[in-house]
């Protein structure tokens, strides 16, 4: 990513309004099993994802929450102490670092150190999903599992209203439809996108849908 670019970047989070129409919109969708896995949460907003997810990988695991925004970072921080005495962990397995989805190594996230990653629809509104997406698939083991739950439109964006959405943080307003989702994911290198799970439509500024996407990288060779 050259400077520029980052720049601009920077300058697109800060501007972003943190919370407004349906942006606090998310569901976190997880294997069953995932004791001892390592876990990135992308997008982590105020950490309730990450409490939960340090629950289910247990004393082994680990889950790294990275966000955009100091305040909700230092809330979650904050709250960190009270869900590991709800969880009955001795000791903490989880942290939380300042990054943007585009630019992991912010948040120093390493190539494929992490076996799953997850994100809810706040992508919707990132500055570049195609660099985010890919981010993700790197910070992936070989074969790893990104889970990403989604609000997908039903019809085609208007550019200036996408535009418009994202400066205000509206994931309905600002979703896309499904086929280019899809196809922006396998763009950035997860070899199979499927929908695990579709919900009810949504009533919003368009009409919407969630859905829950298990999109897993390439393996090794």
């Amino acid at each position: 990513m050259v400077e520029l670019d980052r720049m601009r970047m920077r300058a697109y989070y800060e501007r972003m309004e943190r919370e407004g129409g349906f942006v606090s919109f998310c569901r976190m969708w997880l294997p069953e099993d995932i004791a001892g896995a390592r876990v990135l949460d992308v997008g982590c907003r105020r950490g309730k994802g990450v409490y939960q997810i340090s629950e289910h990988v247990g004393a082994n695991g680990f889950v790294l929450g990275v966000d955009w925004s100091e305040p909700f970072l230092e809330r979650a921080r904050a709250g960190e102490a009270a869900a590991l005495a709800r969880s009955g962990l001795s000791a903490s397995n989880m942290a939380f670092r300042f990054g943007w989805p585009e630019d992991l190594r912010v948040a120093e996230v390493a190539d494929g150190s992490f076996d799953i990653a997850i994100a809810n629809s706040v992508m919707n509104v990132a500055f570049d999903r195609q660099s985010a997406y890919a981010e993700i698939a790197r910070a992936l083991v070989p074969g790893g599992l990104f889970y990403y739950a989604a609000v997908v439109a039903d019809g085609s964006p208007d550019e200036n209203a996408l535009q418009r959405a994202c400066e205000h943080g509206d994931v309905v307003a600002a979703a896309l439809p499904e086929e280019q989702l899809l196809a922006e994911l396998r763009a950035a290198g997860f070899a199979s996108c499927d929908v695990v799970e579709r919900m009810e439509r949504l009533d919003g500024a368009r009409a919407a849908r969630p859905i829950v996407v298990a999109a897993r990288t390439l393996r090794a060779q």
